[in-house]
């Protein structure tokens, strides 16, 4: 069985963290990337690209769980800090 590549990124942790979603979700994930970031410290025309590959059978549900994990909503509701109203406070 080959695997595809469903979700590109030239940023580390983003990359780290859907491998985690998808490994968390029982889909064998890997992380790819051409040339070694470490020599390449910048991107060029898609050098240093970092894919996100699954099995061919996983590919549907791991387009699906990165969707929903990297949708705006997920994302502004994680970087949202409540601050309670000082007048609320009773």
């Amino acid at each position: 069985m080959k695997d595809i590549t469903i979700f590109r990124t030239w940023e580390e942790p983003i990359a780290d963290m859907a491998v985690d979603f998808l490994l968390s979700e029982g889909i064998a994930a890997l992380k790819m990337c051409e040339m070694p970031r470490s020599v390449l410290p910048m991107t060029m025309d898609g050098l240093g690209e970092i894919e996100i590959r699954v099995p061919e059978d996983d590919v549907e549900r791991a387009i699906e769980i990165i969707a929903v994990c990297f949708s705006e909503n997920n994302i502004s509701d994680a970087e949202e800090e409540v601050v309670p109203d000082p007048d609320e406070i009773e």
